[in-house]
């Protein structure tokens, strides 16, 4: 698997190979073969993209956030470094958009650490979870901030500090 970016340029230049030979043997112009490999992998590619498009909407995960979601990661983008607490639904947009270390979401069942991290992240935004429990999450894993979407509701331990208000809000581990 790691091997196979590496490997596209050879098993290119050996397909131009095949495809000069093949053009030989039946008298048909290479631009005609390519044009024919091209045409033909269209089904596969509009397959894949509908397939993807489905994974996105069944993982439980949203493909597009809300503007004031958006412009809360970016005021998170100006804040000094610390690790970020989110959702699992923001998780994989922390590091992109802000350049900062987050707890990230993941939609696959991994085991160790990953579970434990991802299970962390789970209780502290589920609403049966006490304040204490949640303090102790964030004390654990060292957060600095704490993002929570404007698709979410959350009781926050006395010890944030909100310091971005709005549908979006971000506190600050006082």
């Amino acid at each position: 698997v790691r091997l196979a970016p590496s490997l596209i340029f050879p098993i290119s230049v050996l397909a131009s190979f095949g495809i000069m030979e093949f053009s030989r043997n039946f008298r048909i112009k290479p631009a005609i073969i390519v044009a024919a490999i091209i045409f033909l992998s269209f089904p596969s590619l509009i397959g894949y993209n509908l397939w993807l498009q489905k994974s996105i909407r069944t993982a439980g995960v949203f493909a597009f956030m809300p503007e004031d979601d958006y412009q809360a990661l970016l005021y998170l983008k100006d804040l000094p470094d610390g690790r970020v607490l989110s959702s699992l639904n923001y998780g994989v947009f922390i590091p992109y958009y802000t350049g900062k270390s987050a707890m990230l979401f993941s939609g696959r069942p991994y085991q160790g650490l990953l579970y434990e991290v991802n299970n962390a992240s789970s209780t502290f935004y589920s609403p049966g979870t006490s304040l204490d429990e949640r303090k102790k999450i964030i004390d654990k894993y060292e957060i600095k901030y704490v993002f929570v979407g404007s698709r979410e509701d959350v009781g926050l331990p006395e010890n944030l500090v909100k310091i971005r208000d709005g549908r979006a809000r971000i506190y600050k581990v006082a």
